[in-house]
């Protein structure tokens, strides 16, 4: 299964200096499921994208999502 990771996102909420539970509460949801969702290991709903980009005043909440888990690419003799 492939999953998001929100490397954009952290990378944006250290940028700010914002805390992982400043962002969470401005997008309306705990720091532990916050904190899920940017490392990975919860997806996010549409809604919740939809709230951590306005959290961390992004217009496009589609660019959080920078980073896929993805087959990693084969390696050449």
């Amino acid at each position: 299964m492939f999953r998001p990771k929100f490397l954009r996102a952290k990378a944006i909420r250290l940028q700010r200096g914002q805390t992982q539970s400043q962002v969470a509460r401005l997008a309306h949801m705990s720091q532990p499921t916050y904190a899920r969702i940017e490392v990975g290991r919860l997806v996010p709903t549409t809604d919740e994208l939809a709230r951590i980009a306005a959290a961390l005043q992004i217009a496009d909440a589609l660019s959080l999502l920078d980073e896929m888990n993805a087959e990693p690419e084969a390696v050449q003799p």
